[in-house]
């Protein structure tokens, strides 16, 4: 079990998250960073989502993305700054995948490497806030 436990995640929720981490890879290789900035961004959201799904994070009473990330990476600094500032790193780099797809203002790289910051995000996320599934 992760550092805080959170039992409220359904299969769905995995199983959405996990299809959004598929299409990121898909429209990589595809050559559309657009598609996947936006799926990258969709991946953190729902990851959130899934932390945020039980209640056990006190402060959230929100649906807003951005506010419940905020609270998480909170949450997750307070209690490791090293773990929060990965955390925070994702987030932003969530953030700029999100804009990218309406403002197209990176480069290929750059939404590669933020890709890649969103994952490590996710991974970090799963760890932490890991949950029973019976």
């Amino acid at each position: 079990m992760g550092v805080y436990g959170v039992a409220g995640k359904s299969a769905a929720d995995l199983d959405t998250l996990a299809y959004y981490r598929r299409m990121v890879d898909r429209s990589l290789c595809r050559g559309d960073h657009i598609y996947a900035a936006e799926y990258s961004w969709m991946a953190y959201a729902q990851a959130i989502k899934v932390v945020c799904s039980d209640g056990r994070i006190e402060g959230i009473a929100s649906n807003d993305t951005i506010k419940m990330a905020q609270r998480v990476n909170e949450v997750a600094f307070s209690a490791n700054v090293e773990l929060g500032a990965q955390l925070r790193i994702g987030f932003h780099a969530a953030r700029s995948l999100y804009w990218h797809v309406d403002e197209h203002d990176l480069n290929d790289s750059s939404v590669e490497r933020a890709i890649i910051d969103v994952m490590d995000a996710i991974d970090l996320l799963q760890a932490l806030f890991d949950g029973d599934r019976q």
